[in-house]
């Protein structure tokens, strides 16, 4: 995935792929400033999902894919709110990201991170339909 500033013919801010050194990890390569950034993935019973990083020696997550928070002052730095929900589900791309923070790198991160946190959710939807699919046709 690539992401841009402005347009698809705009700047590229960041390139997305998988970690190399870790399994189930996605790094962030942004071009100014030249940065990377892993992007950790857990899943718990206490939170569906948490996407992990650090971002200048402080440390953020996403919960799900709602909210950004600043694990030193528990800020919320960036927040995304649904402009529809089907089924009650609260998974869905269209929606307002509002960021919290100023225009600069952190605010750079809090976009590219959460275009990254809905494609792995949709990605981790795809791997369980393919799955219980295999499982029908076996």
């Amino acid at each position: 995935m690539t992401v841009h500033k402005g347009s698809a013919k705009g700047p590229i801010l960041a390139k997305v792929c998988a970690c190399l050194l870790t399994p189930g990890a996605t790094d962030l390569h942004f071009l100014k400033p030249l940065h990377t950034i892993e992007l950790e993935h857990l899943e718990s019973k206490e939170i569906p999902s948490m996407t992990r990083f650090e971002v200048d020696g402080d440390v953020y997550y996403w919960e799900g894919h709602s909210k950004m928070v600043s694990v030193r002052t528990g800020d919320v730095v960036a927040e995304f709110t649904p402009t529809w929900t089907i089924l009650d589900m609260k998974e869905h791309k269209l929606g307002h990201l509002i960021l919290n923070c100023e225009a600069g790198f952190l605010r750079d991160v809090a976009l590219a991170t959460a275009l990254v946190t809905m494609e792995r959710s949709d990605e981790t939807k795809e791997a369980v339909i393919l799955v219980t699919m295999t499982r029908l046709t076996v």
